[in-house]
């Protein structure tokens, strides 16, 4: 990067143009031409705001799918397009609003905001301090003024706390509220429970017209990202293997265009940095990493603190290896870390709204399965994130609970593999970029990004079929014999005889489980109790023996 001024007397600045042609081309509120990878969803979209065209009463529409999928931009496309179209006719007088309600969590908040939509800037109303019912009447009079027909869009819709709202506009001409105005609502979420949250009433008037978006696939990502990239960039800029790239790892990612789309730009702008000629793999690569680190650490930070506890409660679940995980089998852990941080835990059904809101985030993934009758349907939960940077973020409340025990087993895994080669390689790029063309994008992407870390996460049921490595002029079966011989995960580590490195790493272990003594017993509950200060009968009321832990130290050699 430029940093000093040019001999020639100019500024600090200098304008840089070698890269982009143009960089707004991949912001967020960039309007293509056209819509790539969702044409059935457009034409399903474009029927239901065929009656707008017709001068007839418009549907009310729901939209919901992951973030990134093009709910928001498929509406502000198509609604273009109505505006334009609904010019032609004389018979149709069409106005849109559109509010996104974020911020907005509650439906009084949202009228007062469509009533200052509806009107002039000097005659706008205080956001506070009026009765709702006084808020409703003045929203009926000023749409019954306008006329003609009125598309509310609300974007982020789940973020109302209440329904009231979405029940009075679907159904306030039905309820004598207007006469000479036709509204529609069209609603936007990426909640996926929040439809079920819905009372009847409400479901069956918002929920009339429901269209689901999907997660992008890789070769849809890829085109999405050619599109961007012939405006965005000057030609030949991109070497080949770029977009395919950032296509497989948005792919990989929940199918998310923005995430794919943000990660291309943040490649440019490390290339413009590095004040190269063209943007390459390697920038994609620490564009992702700087792209991830950010988006967990400001994701977490805006979490409340029983966000944080819950997320603590998963990571360590995680470490386990107890996921997917059910919101249910969670809890327990939340609870006691809850206590530990001396906060009363919250109900079931608000421990859950964090899970979702971590959902939502992207720091976790839910799959909702179905058991048919007997077993019902249920939500289960993982991490999406890698474990250590999510400990990173979490600094504060590993720091005000107390490291649990997981925590500890993960750095010793991670301190014996740090001294023990295993001989794999990474995959390349151009596996990630060919998965990317075969539309395999995540299993590419997956074992591309493998390191032997990935070794430690794996469960230890799986793990110890594998014999540990074995020093010089040593079995392996004698060197698993002394290591089941240990009394505690690090004895097992000295013990190995893997040289001076295995020394240095279980060195370094006991500052890490002092810091866990005061929480080693966090899910044992009242087994503290009952077993005293044996610490095997503790691991025994835990769940988890004496001989997991060196199950778990055996297989960090594999």
């Amino acid at each position: 990067m430029r940093v000093a001024a040019s001999e020639g007397g100019m500024g600090l600045f200098e304008r840089d143009t070698d890269i982009y042609r143009d960089r707004d081309a991949l912001r967020e509120d960039y309007q293509p031409s056209e819509l790539v990878g969702r044409d059935e969803e457009l034409s399903t979209y474009t029927s239901a705001l065929q009656p707008v065209i017709n001068s007839e009463q418009p549907n009310n529409i729901f939209l919901y799918g992951k973030t990134g999928v093009g709910k928001t931009a498929a509406t502000r496309y198509l609604l273009d397009h109505l505006r334009e179209d609904a010019a032609q006719y004389d018979d149709v007088d069409l106005d849109i609003i559109f509010l996104n309600c974020d911020g907005l969590s509650s439906s009084y908040q949202v009228a007062t905001h469509l009533v200052n939509e509806l009107r002039a800037e000097h005659n706008q109303i205080s956001t506070t301090g009026y009765p709702l019912a006084t808020v409703y009447e003045m929203l009926w009079e000023d749409l019954d003024s306008h006329g003609g027909t009125v598309l509310i869009v609300l974007d982020e819709i789940d973020n109302i706390g209440d329904d009231s709202i979405l029940y009075q506009l679907p159904r306030a001409r039905a309820n004598s509220k207007l006469e000479s105005t036709q509204v529609g609502l069209i609603g936007i979420s990426n909640d996926f429970s929040f439809r079920d949250d819905l009372s009847p009433k409400v479901k069956s008037s918002l929920c009339e017209n429901e269209i689901h978006f999907p997660a992008y696939d890789a070769t849809d990502l890829k085109a999405i990202l050619e599109q961007r990239a012939a405006v965005a960039f000057h030609d030949d800029v991109l070497e080949p293997g770029v977009i395919p790239l950032c296509a497989a790892y948005g792919a990989k990612d929940a199918g998310d265009a923005r995430q794919s789309i943000d990660l291309l730009m943040k490649a440019g702008d490390v290339a413009r940095d590095d004040e190269t000629a063209t943007v390459t793999e390697e920038h994609v690569d620490r564009g992702r990493t700087a792209l991830e680190r950010g988006r967990i650490e400001e994701g977490i930070r805006g979490l409340t603190e029983h966000g944080h506890l819950v997320l603590y409660a998963l990571v360590t679940n995680a470490l386990e290896g107890e996921t997917p995980i059910r919101s249910r089998d969670v809890r327990p852990r939340y609870t006691r870390f809850a206590e530990l941080a001396n906060r009363d835990p919250l109900v079931p059904r608000r421990m859950r709204d964090h899970l979702s809101e971590l959902a939502m985030l992207g720091i976790i993934s839910v799959t909702e399965r179905n058991e048919g009758r007997r077993g019902g349907t249920y939500r289960e939960y993982e991490l999406d994130m890698p474990v250590e940077q999510v400990l990173s973020a979490l600094s504060e409340t590993v720091e005000l609970v107390g490291v649990h025990e997981s925590v500890v087993e993960r750095a010793l895994e991670e301190a014996v593999i740090s001294d023990t080669p295993d001989g794999s390689e990474n995959a390349t790029h151009a596996d990630v970029a060919t998965a990317a063309d075969e539309s395999e994008p995540t299993a590419a992407a997956d074992e591309r990004t493998e390191t032997p870390s990935d070794a430690a996460a794996t469960p230890a049921d799986e793990r110890t079929e594998t014999s540990p490595r074995a020093p010089a002029g040593e079995s392996p079966d004698a060197t698993a014999t002394r290591a089941n011989d240990a009394e505690t995960p690090s004895e097992a580590v000295a013990d190995s005889g893997n040289g001076a490195g295995s020394d240095d790493a279980a060195a370094d272990v006991p500052d890490v489980v002092d810091a866990a003594d005061a929480v080693d017993a966090a899910d044992a509950g009242d087994a503290d109790e009952r077993s005293g200060d044996d610490p095997d009968a503790r691991l025994e009321e835990d769940g988890s023996g004496e001989g997991d832990h060196e199950d778990a130290t055996i297989s960090s050699f594999d």
